[in-house]
């Protein structure tokens, strides 16, 4: 957000996470390092501090992580290519460890290639669109669903009908207040949460306007 509003953002960050990689070159879910733990031991417990130290990995993450670091020019062809499979052996149909629905996962994965400018991904855009249209004619999408594979077509540059039939279903989804409701968005560690996800009218509401805010740019006569 502070680098996309022109904001001097401190890289050093990303020099720190990239210390919490596979020998691929993939990126943990978790910066596993015992300064974060010191501070708070007393409220972790040795279940969770074991979790946190087992180096998961999650494809939806790896995806924010390019995003991030292709915003600064950085590529990162062995994150690129580790998504691109996941694409291909279809495996993201079954969601990733922190975000079961692989509507999530398409998003962050469009986003990395529309707004960080992550062209590796180029190659898994058709196979990403193919999905988004097959579960539009099966399925009954919810408000967040529906939002994020709105975004994704738009990110991978589809000009079809299903985008303004998308487009008007978040209209008519809108609430009174002006938001949209809380959805099912992603789950925290296991051993701490027990299986529980989480989301909020705020996340879905975001999600919803910046389709809505895409359209629009992508429709310039739209007022």
């Amino acid at each position: 957000v502070l680098k996309e509003n022109n904001i001097v953002v401190n890289t050093s960050v990303l020099e720190y996470i990239s210390k919490f990689r596979t020998k691929e070159g993939i990126f943990y879910v978790w910066p596993t390092e015992d300064v974060w733990f010191k501070e708070s031991n007393s409220q972790i417990n040795d279940e969770l501090y074991s979790f946190l130290y087992n180096n998961e990995i999650d494809e939806a993450v790896n995806a924010v992580i390019l995003f991030a670091y292709s915003l600064f020019n950085e590529s990162l062809p062995e994150v690129s290519e580790f998504l691109n499979n996941f694409i291909k052996t279809e495996e993201f149909r079954r969601g990733t460890a922190y975000f079961p629905s692989p509507n999530s996962f398409i998003y962050f994965f469009t986003r990395a290639y529309y707004d960080g400018g992550a062209t590796a991904l180029n190659g898994s855009l058709n196979s990403v669109v193919d999905y988004i249209l097959e579960i539009k004619k099966n399925n009954s999408l919810n408000e967040i669903e529906n939002c994020m594979v709105t975004v994704s077509l738009l990110n991978s540059r589809y000009k079809g009908v299903e985008v303004c039939e998308s487009v008007n279903s978040i209209i008519k989804t809108q609430k009174e207040d002006g938001g949209w409701p809380t959805n099912m968005f992603y789950g925290g560690p296991k051993p701490l949460t027990k299986g529980s996800y989480y989301g909020s009218e705020d996340i879905t509401t975001s999600i919803c306007l910046e389709a809505l805010l895409k359209y629009k740019i992508g429709n310039s006569n739209i007022s």
